[in-house]
């Protein structure tokens, strides 16, 4: 029968993910739930004459609680844990009874394809045709059977690995995944099942027997959750290893961050933000006090936003080298706490710039670098190297920290028979054996560190990459197949070994996950020095308007459980020259040195006696004065310098970090006892952006996402 009255309402965020709670990336749906109430109008007594008789008999119509919401739990099961689609996320589908009025769910017919009622529940969705069928990328066929209620005493609506308890297998335990107790089962033992829980077979209707147990098993407060159950059936397995792959990444140029002197570049804060004195350029970097957040009404979209201003001040020299990483660090550390973002939220960083100098500054499109930053451990932290980054960076573990993706229960490492637990080198490493990789000369360790790589690329080449459309290489792969690597169960999680998957995991958090205006880091990296780069963008309108935007994402449905607990991190420079002004010399001609004039030699009276003419006195030669020394002058007084007189400068009181022993970072919203635990019961997971050169930067907190 169709449902009346029926009231759609949004659904609400959930924190739960796919294969665990406490996923990176997860939005489900969710309930909230509220006491019971005992629905006294749907009391209906009918009079009814009873033929042969004058007397009348009240009959009393079947009652029920207020039921507000009826949660189908699973339904999206084959297409998202079947391995079609690398999301996290296993919704459930609610249906709100118009006043509260449960009798309403009676009779309605029960399918997979029924978004009129149970919100979202489409084909779209779940995946499946007319019969409630479904063939997943690894071959399996997955038929939903019916509906049982689902024990909410001991299972969740949305946690898969609770879900699976109500997925059977027709083969036997030792080549499937998942629990054993569910395998060897036919189509009818699993029809069976439901029957024998008062369920509802795939495309019945609701039965009153199926309401009660509801009732009965399924309700919390004022829902009641409905389990999928569904029959998996795996084809005789053609399984073919590969080779001639290269899993090298292409690489990228790290950038060559600026180095400052010694003791020229110090900190201050205060209720404006914070200041950065760059002595050495004759800059002052200064920032808004925090990424300030926004809501958007009616979306639930949240973005955050705050201003990087850069000041030249008027003793610049005709160099100026700007690094925007302390400031870029520090805006990252307000995001925490209340304030701390969520997977999918946008960052936009504003920045400014203000000449006082009067000099005309221009720039070469090779000197505007962005890209990522290498890791900086703290004082304490264990470093455990796993691989290098298509930079060069030494990439790993820093701490409780990785600086990329963890090895995660994924669907690869599920269709090798592992079910449950930390998936160490030993663990994978038993399996891959008997899948036929590595030798029997090889610890199982070893045969994980070596094969790993080769498996996955198998995995995706048997499961779902057709002919002619193999792959030889992880950047091949797409985004979303790189997901699934990522997306699994979070408490399973292990760092990465195998040096391939590790430059993999890396690879596509920077190329696919984190993202700026659209389009990852690795990418923009790949353009730095070229004419239109992106950083070359930024600084020209920059330099043309005075301000300009930088927008980052981390992708809200490729970031999942398997980036718990990891860093990233970014930074950006550029530089600005001119041509120095050139005075020409004055030049001062030396003053001649006056020569004596010679006294004329004076006569006496004249003689009337003559006398005998005697040789004139020697007069100096001016033309050759070798032998006449230069009538010394007077020495000048030599000048005394004057200092320059410092415009712009603030003068305010500073702080040299020079030479602290504590980063700032430290200071800051981070510590031990603010890091969440990995697990399903964790509230939040970070995304750190690592320190930048001079050790002012700070932790991004990214939280889960709430309902």
């Amino acid at each position: 029968m169709k449902l009346k009255n029926v009231i759609q309402t949004k659904l609400a965020k959930t924190l739960v993910a796919a294969l665990m709670i406490g996923s990176i990336s997860n939005t489900g749906f969710t309930v909230q739930a509220e006491e019971a109430t005992q629905n006294e109008q749907n009391d209906v007594v009918e009079m009814a004459s009873v033929s042969g008789n004058d007397s009348v008999v009240a009959v009393k119509e079947k009652t029920y609680p207020t039921i507000k919401t009826v949660i189908l739990a699973g339904g999206t099961m084959a297409k998202y844990v079947g391995g079609q689609v690398a999301s996290p996320n296993v919704w459930p589908n609610n249906y709100k009874p118009a006043n509260g009025d449960f009798s309403l769910f009676a009779g309605h017919k029960m399918t997979l394809d029924d978004a009129e009622t149970f919100k979202y529940l489409s084909v779209d969705n779940t995946g499946v045709d007319a019969e409630g069928k479904l063939t997943g990328s690894n071959g399996a066929s997955w038929q939903c059977v019916g509906f049982v209620a689902l024990d909410v005493n001991k299972y969740s609506d949305c946690k898969p690995a609770d879900l699976l308890h109500y997925v059977y297998y027709g083969g036997d335990s030792e080549g499937t995944s998942y629990y054993k107790e569910n395998c060897g089962k036919t189509l009818e033992d699993v029809k069976q099942y439901v029957n024998d829980n008062n369920g509802v077979l795939y495309g019945e209707n609701v039965t009153e027997s199926f309401m009660d147990q509801l009732l009965t098993t399924g309700r919390s407060f004022s829902g009641v959750t409905i389990a999928t159950v569904w029959y998996v059936t795996t084809p005789t397995e053609t399984w073919i290893n590969y080779d001639g792959y290269d899993y090298r990444i292409p690489g990228v140029s790290a950038v060559d961050y600026y180095e400052y002197p010694t003791g020229t570049v110090t900190f201050e804060q205060n209720e404006n933000g914070a200041v950065f004195h760059y002595i050495s350029e004759g800059i002052t970097i200064t920032t808004t006090p925090e990424l300030e957040q926004h809501w958007e009404s009616g979306t639930g979209r949240v973005t955050y936003d705050a201003t990087i201003t850069i000041t030249i001040h008027s003793n610049a020299p005709d160099k100026v080298r700007i690094n925007l990483s302390d400031a870029i660090g520090y805006l990252n550390g307000t995001v925490a706490g209340g304030n701390a973002a969520e997977p999918g939220d946008t960052l936009y960083y504003n920045i400014k710039l203000v000449n006082e100098s009067n000099k005309e500054y221009q720039y070469d499109p090779a000197k505007a670098t962005i890209g990522t930053i290498p890791a900086a451990p703290k004082a304490g932290e264990k470093v455990t190297v796993l691989s290098s980054g298509f930079e060069g960076y030494e990439i790993g573990e820093v701490g409780a920290f990785c600086t990329l993706p963890r090895r995660i229960l994924n669907a690869p490492l599920r269709d090798l028979g592992i079910t449950a637990g930390k998936v160490t080198d030993a663990i994978v490493g038993e399996a891959l054996l008997k899948k036929g990789y590595g030798s029997e000369e090889m610890k199982p360790e070893e045969v994980t560190r070596s094969c790993l790589a080769q498996y996955y690329l198998d995995w995706f080449n048997n499961t779902s990459r057709e002919e002619g459309n193999k792959v030889y290489g992880f950047s091949e792969l797409t985004a979303e197949e790189l997901a699934i690597l990522t997306n699994g169960t979070a408490d399973t999680t292990v760092a990465e070994s195998c040096s391939a998957v590790a430059d993999a995991l890396y690879y596509t958090t920077y190329h696919n996950v984190y993202t700026f205006d659209g389009e990852g880091l690795y990418d923009r990296m790949l353009k730095n020095g070229q004419e239109g780069s992106y950083a070359d963008t930024l600084v020209s309108d920059l330099l043309k308007d005075g301000e300009v935007k930088i927008t980052t994402n981390l992708n809200g449905v490729l970031a999942n459980n398997g980036y718990q607990m990891t860093r990233y991190g970014f930074g950006m420079q550029f530089e600005l020259s001119r041509e120095p002004e050139v005075t020409p010399p004055v030049t001062t001609s030396p003053e001649p040195t006056p020569s004596a004039t010679p006294e004329p030699t004076p006569t006496g009276t004249p003689d009337t006696t003559p006398t005998t003419p005697t040789a004139p006195p020697d007069t100096p030669d001016d033309s050759d004065d070798s032998d006449t020394p230069d009538t010394p002058g007077t020495p000048s007084e030599p000048a005394t310098p004057v200092t320059p007189q410092v415009l712009g400068v603030r003068r305010q009181r500073v702080v040299s970090i020079t030479d602290d022993p504590t980063p700032l970072a430290d200071r800051a919203v981070l510590g031990a006892s603010r890091r969440p635990r990995t697990g399903d019961d964790s509230n939040t997971w970070n995304l750190g952006f690592a320190l930048s050169l001079t050790g002012l930067g700070a932790w991004l907190i990214i939280k889960k996402k709430q309902s």
